[in-house]
């Protein structure tokens, strides 16, 4: 027969507590890995694409918001104000695009520059990398002109490029009267186009 001998911890001491530690096999980790891996794979596009898509659309927005800004001060204070493509805003520039930045100024004796006596009301400077934006209109691709009634001097087509080219390309449509509404296709149904 066995016999048992059982000790008593000595006084004020703490009875031995025996912590059972658990933890990932490396099969499991492995395994784990290889499931999170297949996730991140599949969503990657779609979430680039959604981040790309939000750039454009915050992109378009601030030249929305801008020309509406030049139509507004065109009517309040009874002149001609413009938009034109600028990078240091400061002169009106005809090589870049309109992506490297624009200036809007109070354009009262229409020589489509900034004088000294014509406030430079607002500059925005160069926009997110990779998008282009191009201005298509009957005559000057480097301005646009309010006049102090709210109406522009001709239509456009403001035209939003990224990485991905003309499948994501978007597009504002400046009507004369003023008007701004956005467009996924030419009129005619056509994709957009970009450089």
């Amino acid at each position: 027969m066995l016999s048992t001998r059982t000790t008593e911890a000595p006084a004020g001491a703490q009875p031995r507590r025996f912590v059972r530690i658990a933890g990932f096999t490396l099969t499991e980790l492995t395994v784990t890995l290889a499931v999170v891996g297949i996730i991140l794979s599949l969503g990657y596009p779609a979430l680039a694409n959604f981040v790309l898509d939000a750039r454009l659309t915050a992109d378009m927005n601030r030249l929305i918001g801008d020309l509406y800004y030049v139509r507004s001060e065109a009517i309040t204070r009874s002149e001609r104000v413009m938009a034109c493509k600028s990078a240091d805003g400061r002169n009106c520039v005809t090589a870049s695009g309109w992506e490297h930045g624009w200036m809007i100024f109070n354009d009262s004796d229409g020589d489509r520059k900034p004088d000294g006596t014509e406030p430079v009301l607002r500059v925005r400077h160069a926009l997110n990398d990779g998008v282009t934006i191009r201005f298509r209109a009957f005559g000057s691709r480097n301005y646009m002109i309010y006049r102090p009634s709210g109406i522009t001097q001709r239509n456009g087509t403001f035209t939003f490029c990224d990485r991905r080219g003309a499948p994501s390309a978007r597009a504002l449509v400046i009507y004369k009267t003023g008007r701004i509404r956005r467009a996924e296709h030419k009129p005619n149904g056509d994709a957009l186009e970009c450089p």
